[in-house]
This record gives structure tokens, C-alpha cells and sequence, in this order.
């Protein structure tokens, strides 16, 4: 996935589906300025329904992320019997952090990643 507005220009690259790692990288005046590097999937899932409703539920989690913690989405969110939760430590500079997908106690997915000013 890229975009670009003005002098910034942002790449998303990823492989996988149900386990997947990928980087995304910011660049400013076509030179790499931020990025950050993950890695994760759904667990022990292989019905593809399954598997798409919790990415679903992943993308409305993900939209969800503030301007002041960027770091994937919100430290929680819940919709229906899916829980979402995401703890990070650091600051956009540099930061790592885990992410989870939770269906009622039973963890489904997860994620980790890091990254930073480069």
C-alpha cells in the first residue's frame, strides 16, 4: 500500500495472510525518515471465514489509533465477542509493542512490532 501527500510518501510492504510480516516506511523528500517493522497472524485459525472476520475486526481496531499513539490502534477495543488489545512502550522516536486479537478468552491473533526515527 503507498500514498503520498506533498513531500511525504508512505509504503506499506507485507507477506502473508494468516501468518504475515511486513515494514511500513515514511519518507520525506524520497528519503527514508521513520519506519516500523511487524510480524504476527491468527493462531491455530484455518477457516477462511474465520480468519477474515477477525483481519476485519483487525482493519476496524486499526482505524481506531490516536495521533498522540500511533503504534497500530487503541490499548483496547472491543465489538461483539472480539477484543482487540495493544500495549506499546517508547515514543514515535522509538517504540516496540504486542497486539492481540482475543475471541471471548481464547487468543486468535497476535502481533508484534518496533520502530522508530530512522
Amino acid at each position: 500500500m503507498e500514498y503520498r501527500d506533498g513531500a511525504y510518501f508512505y509504503r506499506d510492504i507485507y507477506f502473508g495472510m494468516e501468518r504475515f510480516t511486513g515494514m511500513e516506511t515514511v519518507y520525506h523528500l524520497d528519503q527514508p525518515v521513520w519506519a516500523m517493522s511487524y510480524g504476527g497472524g491468527v493462531l491455530n485459525i484455518s477457516d477462511r471465514e474465520q480468519i477474515r472476520s477477525i483481519y476485519a475486526f483487525l482493519r476496524e481496531a486499526l482505524r481506531l489509533g490516536s495521533e498522540e499513539a500511533p503504534y497500530r490502534g487503541p490499548d483496547i477495543w472491543k465489538n461483539g465477542s472480539l477484543i482487540y488489545l495493544n500495549q506499546w512502550e517508547g515514543t514515535l522516536d522509538r517504540f516496540h509493542g504486542y497486539e492481540e486479537i482475543r475471541l471471548k478468552d481464547t487468543k486468535v491473533y497476535e502481533l508484534r512490532y518496533q520502530g522508530g526515527f530512522i
